[in-house]
């Protein structure tokens, strides 16, 4: 009981000392809250419907309304205001999306909502616009098309799931040619096994 107290009071008010410096990572943060209280049988199953839906919406409000993808706190997400009028709807360098930020947002819509109640046709071209030309992918994309972030094998490992997630659906007027390039992903995590025998590495430039 008291555990499931400190999970509750660590999701409905302040963080502790300790994790409150990780505003960017909120995200991810409220996904391992909402995974405890839901392996203590306390999950969002047993929330009021108010409070789900208010949850709901907090995840919805993360959402980046240009690129489709999530960021990790609402703080990181300008008010659509901002960008109307701009050229081609963007500005440069504000609050891109993040590749982490989106897999965890989907996980929480699972758990308090629907993944379809998200922008998911303009995930499903983001997705395909972090993928470097040999598989790899990185965290965000910069207003001036650059893949920003590491080769690091976790970072694919999240563009796999949301991909698996969205699936493509065409009443979404999502298309195949909007998909990655499965084929190349493979590629970069093959090449990253050592000698072909030996143990996975991170990625290269890890």
């Amino acid at each position: 009981i008291g555990l499931s107290k400190s999970w509750k009071r660590c999701f409905k008010s302040l963080l502790p000392n300790a994790y409150q410096s990780n505003d960017s990572t909120r995200m991810t943060l409220a996904f391992f809250t909402l995974s405890a209280l839901d392996l203590l049988g306390e999950g969002p199953d047993k929330f009021p419907a108010k409070e789900r839906n208010g949850y709901r919406d907090w995840i919805l409000s993360c959402q980046h309304p240009i690129t489709g993808g999530f960021c990790g706190s609402p703080n990181h997400r300008l008010p659509d205001s901002a960008y109307e009028g701009t050229q081609n709807g963007r500005k440069p360098d504000f609050e891109p999306a993040s590749l982490t930020a989106t897999f965890f947002a989907m996980l929480n819509l699972n758990f308090v909502g629907s993944i379809t109640q998200a922008n998911r046709t303009g995930m499903w071209k983001w997705l395909k616009t972090l993928q470097r030309k040999d598989g790899s992918f990185g965290e965000m994309v910069t207003a001036q098309g650059e893949v920003y972030g590491s080769r690091d094998m976790r970072i694919c490992l999240c563009a796999a799931a949301v991909r698996w997630m969205l699936r493509l659906d065409p009443s979404f007027g999502e298309r195949k040619d909007d998909d990655i390039d499965v084929d190349a992903l493979v590629k970069h995590i093959t090449n990253s096994e050592v000698c072909g025998t030996g143990p996975m590495t991170a990625g290269k430039g890890y």
